[in-house]
């Protein structure tokens, strides 16, 4: 994770993205209040610098205005939970894996952020491709799939990344599960927890407002600690929409990459509001 200072909208527009992200997996810009506008173009500039392969296919750049914990449940939140462990055990999971086109990156710019305590309102992030290289169960994972819920897409339970080409345990959430059953994924699951409460494997973001965070969703599981409704407000982008493969890159991947329709987006087509959409997304 790197972090920068001191950098203004047109900083970033020059940014050399690629490379950092591809070193670092995150990188989080102090104090640069992002309008929404601008946080799209900043988006379409990490396809622009080769980090996602795929920009315009489906949602491959969007915005959602005012995430501001509308959709989590008030057991996660203050004042009926003040615990920030119990808030971030709980909600591990990377963005869309239940999919078969997932997202390559997020971006969260902080638009509203009242003092509270450091633990508090964090991002926490864990390292997926690191976990695999400290993974027992690499022999097993090797050719299981899992399935991923709420939407229930199978992919296989590891991920090559298509940029950098490292190995990643591909996880989604708690309710993934083994397609077939055996018994050593309950094993596996159970080390899994372990090693996402080692506060040596995790990562923090801690906000200030117009802070601007860019992660990269192929390879990081990310949760959230405690915090109070309405002092938290962001504005979520995402970047870039992939399939998922392990190994060599399928023939079918790669034939469905070549036919995504390359036409220009305009930042009035891919807007949306948060709540309104969460909202939808339950129904």
């Amino acid at each position: 994770m790197l972090r920068v200072d001191g950098l203004t909208y047109e900083d970033l527009l020059e940014y050399d993205f690629g490379s950092v992200l591809k070193e670092h997996k995150i990188l989080g810009f102090k104090g640069v209040y992002l309008t929404p506008e601008q946080q799209f173009f900043v988006c379409k500039k990490l396809y622009e610098h080769g980090c996602c392969i795929s920009l315009y296919g489906g949602n491959g750049v969007s915005i959602y205005t005012g995430t501001d914990g509308t959709h989590v449940g008030d057991h996660f939140l203050a004042p009926e939970n003040t615990d920030p462990e119990f808030t971030i055990t709980e909600n591990w999971h990377a963005d869309n894996n239940d999919d078969v086109w997932v997202t390559s990156y997020i971006t969260l710019s902080m638009t509203h952020f009242e003092e509270m305590d450091n633990s508090w309102g964090n991002t926490v992030f864990i390292d997926l491709e690191d976990l695999y290289e400290k993974c027992p169960y690499k022999e097993q994972l090797e050719t299981a799939d899992v399935k991923n819920f709420p939407n229930g897409a199978t992919h296989p339970a590891l991920r090559t990344h298509p940029v950098s080409g490292k190995t990643a345990l591909l996880y989604s959430d708690p309710r993934q599960v083994l397609v077939g059953e055996e018994d050593w994924f309950n094993d596996y699951k159970r080390w899994l927890i372990e090693e996402m409460g080692k506060e040596t494997n995790r990562l923090r973001w801690v906000y200030d407002e117009g802070d601007f965070v860019i992660f990269d969703n192929r390879c990081l599981a990310h949760t959230f600690s405690v915090f109070e409704q309405g002092k938290r407000s962001f504005n979520r982008g995402i970047a870039g929409t992939e399939m998922v493969w392990y190994g060599e890159k399928p023939a079918h991947v790669q034939q469905a990459e070549n036919n995504i329709p390359q036409h220009v987006i305009s930042f009035e087509e891919c807007v949306y509001d948060a709540v309104s959409f969460y909202q939808t997304e339950e129904l």
